[in-house]
């Protein structure tokens, strides 16, 4: 049971946490986005777990965004857990506006579900589950955990390193710290990738939360690892790409080690 607890914690942290969060205010327009589907194997101690998949789509001028497990192996399999969110919005000058936010968890026994409803004009957003919702102000551009996946690049293109955002979770708005490395080549199953590392800062924490993303790819995630001190944690790693409808084709290893600094 210890084992899947570890892994619902996870999936858990790859549906809501893991996600590189940008105010709105921060951040500067980018290029135009590209719908896109991104498959991710979730591994512990080398073995899959289970499979992650985020999907950007867009009918007219109203965009999705999704992310669900499948694929799940071992207790996660046998419990039947699933897990999943979803938002809604639009673009405005390369900048994703969500309107509304749905996430659920489930396994055998257990259901979680909460959502966020956006009130632009009003400065005000509605959290919380359907018995019990809360409205607060989104003062300092918060947002939900999908729109901020979405709003990463503009922040991560424009060379910040040092990142302080404000994180809707559920009930109430969060403060998270963020610390970014740029030049990092990475061994992905796609070949080799240069990316940013991203890692979040706790303050007296043995849990460390990595991400890494592409900046060929509009910064998409590629990689992520949550561990705590003295043990292997879990990994997310893409295995397939298409961009636009077009799958992305495989490329070389990396000449150095994973990890390395291309500026050294």
């Amino acid at each position: 049971m210890e084992h899947f607890t570890r892994l619902v914690v996870f999936l858990v942290f790859l549906l809501i946490s893991a996600a590189i969060p940008v105010t709105v205010a921060a951040a500067g327009p980018i290029a135009a986005p590209r719908e896109y589907s991104a498959v991710y194997e979730v591994q512990r101690k080398g073995e899959r777990v289970a499979n992650v998949t985020l999907e950007l789509s867009r009918q007219d001028d109203t965009w999705s965004y999704r992310g669900f497990t499948h694929d799940m192996r071992g207790l996660g399999k046998l419990l039947h857990a699933r897990g999943e969110q979803v938002v809604t919005g639009t673009f405005q000058d390369g900048i994703f506006q969500p309107d509304e936010f749905r996430f659920s968890f489930s396994v055998v026994g257990f259901k979680s579900r909460w959502g966020a409803n956006f009130d632009w004009p009003a400065g005000t957003v509605t959290v919380g589950k359907k018995s019990r919702m809360t409205t607060l102000p989104l003062a300092g551009g918060a947002m939900d955990p999908m729109s901020l996946f979405l709003n990463t690049g503009s922040l991560l293109s424009e060379g910040q390193t040092q990142m302080a955002i404000n994180v809707i979770d559920e009930d109430e708005i969060e403060n998270h710290l963020y610390e970014a490395q740029p030049g990092i080549l990475l061994n992905t199953p796609l070949g080799c990738l240069e990316t940013t590392q991203v890692k979040r800062i706790r303050e007296n924490s043995k849990r460390t939360s990595l991400a890494w993303y592409a900046p060929d790819f509009g910064y998409i995630p590629v990689q992520l690892h949550h561990f705590r001190k003295n043990d292997i944690g879990m990994q997310m790693k893409i295995i397939s790409l298409s961009i636009n409808g077009q799958q992305i084709a495989l490329s070389d290893s990396c000449p150095v080690d994973t990890g390395t600094s291309i500026s050294g």
